[in-house]
């Protein structure tokens, strides 16, 4: 499930190969349902814009459906063609600026990927590369981040991104950097099923099918510090 960026609406995929969009003013009243994937349905991400809901299936593809119609604008499927097997969550997320999705599950010259699909044009010939089996979930910071420039007076902004895998690591990516923050292998015994950060401190969760949640705590030096409210709506607006 996912809640819409206004918190007016909430969505629900489902392993029925559909996406509920349920109003929350007057829950359980349903806005409409979402057809067209082939496959169970096992992620959804609200574009902070608020103009998009995207949504990865198991029949390997991408869709951004458009919040004013509810329309399909776009099916994705080239990353996800030589996707096999399955994983139990497909967890894409929408950087906070809203000028990236990433997306779960994908593969590049035979290897897994997380697939990163720019808004504008929805190019998709960009990835993170590094875990051994299926990218599983990918989460974003909720904010844009910012410290300043080595050998400059001026400040870098940027989006944080963690990654959970098959392969039980996790990865930590700033989108300021060609290389992962931190690594961290066999973090548990089974895969990684999802990832969330805290409102605060730097807190990064995650939790496995091996029935065990990890609690990892960044300082403020090691991801950055958060814009302010007022520059992250300036930051979004501009998109």
């Amino acid at each position: 499930m996912a809640w819409s960026p206004n918190e007016r609406w909430l969505a629900s995929c489902s392993i029925d190969n559909t996406i509920i969009i349920w109003d929350v003013q007057s829950f359980p009243n349903m806005v409409t349902t979402l057809r067209g994937h082939s496959g169970l349905v096992k992620g959804v991400a609200w574009d902070p814009l608020g103009k998009f809901l995207a949504s990865q299936s198991d029949d390997r593809s991408v869709k951004m459906w458009k919040t004013s119609d509810w329309s399909c604008s776009i099916t994705i499927t080239e990353p996800f063609k030589g996707c096999g097997g399955t994983t139990h969550i497909l967890r894409l997320s929408w950087s906070p600026d809203g000028l990236y999705l990433v997306s779960a599950h994908a593969m590049n010259g035979g290897g897994p990927t997380a697939r990163i699909i720019e808004r504008e044009g929805w190019k998709c010939d960009k990835d993170f590369v590094g875990h051994r089996k299926a990218v599983t979930c990918v989460r974003f910071h909720d904010t844009v981040l910012t410290r300043q420039a080595s050998n400059a007076d001026r400040k870098l902004q940027y989006c944080c991104m963690a990654m959970g895998s098959r392969d039980r690591s996790l990865s930590v990516w700033m989108t300021a950097l060609n290389r992962p923050l931190v690594v961290i292998h066999d973090l548990f015994s089974d895969s990684i099923l999802d990832l969330s950060w805290g409102p605060a401190k730097c807190i990064l969760m995650a939790c496995s099918g091996d029935g065990t949640v990890a609690c990892l705590q960044f300082s403020e030096s090691e991801l950055g510090t958060p814009v302010s409210d007022e520059e992250k709506v300036s930051v979004v607006k501009g998109v």
